[in-house]
């Protein structure tokens, strides 16, 4: 294969021979919660790999015009050093996950793997298929070891949680919570106390920075922490900020991509962002928009906990929460795609293309096929829909399409800059260091 090959996703064909080909290894694992307790965990790729003792992954992403940008990871399993590229994970909430890899070094040709949640019954089912490079190389021995890994942490997730619970953020499955971690909450909420009227955010954000995992600690968005702890917006907003002026908490302002959500730039001061981002693995560039997309989040200073900030899964689902679903589908091929939603607005698009469809759902109304050609541009249009509808995707164009189904009112816990400069929670501890931005 060309080095001119290596920069774009494979051709169909050469994905379905190495399918074909493949090795299937699986378990099945009973388990006491269901597959939306469970979603917000299984979910989170990147700490199924931290946890499981994965090194953490080198990327490189390379843009592919009207595609998907291609994305290139290094890392070692069992000392091996394996080089790859990824198709964009595909996903259904709260059914399953899965990676597909395409190996340019190591032990593999492919691998593909996959976590479904049983519909038939309470459990889940992990398999990766695989193609060694070898014969007689590690391959199989290595895949055994992933599996092996993944089940032990997936097991000792349901295990840990109880029956009930409520953990919006997605961190009780993940957290480390001991005798150091403990001490470790209560000396800094005892050293929070003069911050606020009362006990309950020192306590409980405490608790939340010193046990939660880093990917959770390292960017807090004061309104998402507000859910998870139980608290308002208000208070913990205002609690946030007079810790970030104390020294215990640094202010962050992200410019935030509108088609997966992640920060692409962040920076201390408002005024230090840049005109535009650009988001390398969605493909596109966007502005400074204090109203949209510039967000104040928080994390702690290097005093209050040292973070692990090596990326450990770049695609991994819990970084867009909310994507719904995201599927692959290859040219000259056809995707059905089932769904059960709630009433509400959502949105349809392909990464690297502009075009967009709206859907209103609502209950009452019968179950729907929806035919979506997603060769080009997607029409503009809107969709009048029931809870149960199941969508076809026709892609009759050369490239691979990855489409993606999301909430489009997703960005209810965004604190927006132009919301937060007018709060007088803000405006208290940094209203007279703050500067718009110069364009």
């Amino acid at each position: 294969m060309t080095e001119n090959q290596h920069s774009n996703l494979l051709q169909s064909g050469e994905v379905r021979a190495l399918r074909k080909e493949s090795r299937r290894l699986e378990k099945t694992v009973h388990c006491r919660h269901s597959a939306e307790q469970l979603w917000p965990y299984f979910s989170q790729v990147d700490m199924y790999n931290k946890t499981g003792g994965s090194s953490a992954v080198e990327y490189e992403v390379i843009p592919n015009l009207e595609s998907s940008s291609v994305v290139r990871g290094t890392s070692k399993k069992l000392g091996l050093t394996m080089r790859y590229k990824e198709l964009p994970y595909e996903w259904v909430q709260p059914h399953f996950v899965h990676a597909e890899m395409f190996f340019e070094k190591g032990p593999f040709l492919y691998t593909r793997i996959r976590g479904e949640h049983l519909r038939e019954e309470q459990g889940v089912c992990y398999s990766i298929d695989y193609v060694p490079r070898s014969r007689f190389g590690l391959g199989g021995l290595i895949a055994r070891a992933i599996l092996k890994k993944f089940v032990a942490v997936f097991e000792g997730i349901d295990e840990r949680l109880p029956e009930s619970f409520d953990d919006p953020l997605g961190a009780k499955g993940f957290e480390q919570r001991n005798k150091s971690t403990l001490k470790q909450a209560n000396d800094l909420a005892e050293r929070w106390q003069h911050l606020a009227e009362d006990a309950v955010v020192p306590d409980n954000l405490a608790d939340f920075i010193a046990t939660a995992p880093d990917t959770l600690v390292g960017r807090m968005r004061p309104y998402g922490l507000a859910r998870q702890l139980g608290t308002t917006r208000s208070e913990t907003l205002r609690f946030c900020c007079r810790a970030a002026k104390e020294g215990f908490l640094q202010k962050s302002w992200d410019l935030i991509c509108p088609g997966c959500g992640g920060a692409k730039s962040r920076s201390n001061e408002l005024s230090e962002l840049g005109p535009e981002a650009h988001c390398e693995v969605c493909n596109i560039r966007y502005n400074t928009d204090i109203e949209k997309n510039v967000e104040l989040s928080f994390r702690p200073e290097k005093k209050v906990r040292q973070l692990d900030e090596q990326e450990y899964c770049l695609q991994s689902p819990s970084h867009q929460l909310q994507i719904l679903a995201q599927v692959n589908v290859e040219p000259g091929s056809e995707y059905r795609l089932p769904l059960s939603l709630q009433p509400g607005h959502y949105r349809l698009r392909c990464i690297g293309l502009t075009g967009e469809a709206h859907f209103d759902c609502a209950y009452g109304r019968q179950k729907q096929e929806i035919t979506i050609p997603v060769g080009s541009e997607i029409s503009h249009g809107e969709v009048e829909c029931g809870s149960s509808i199941e969508l076809i995707f026709k892609n009759d164009g050369p490239n691979w399409r990855t489409v993606r189904f999301e909430h489009h009112g997703y960005r209810e816990d965004a604190a927006t800059a132009a919301e937060v400069l007018k709060l007088p929670e803000f405006r208290g501890s940094f209203g007279d260091q703050v500067s718009l931005p110069q364009f």
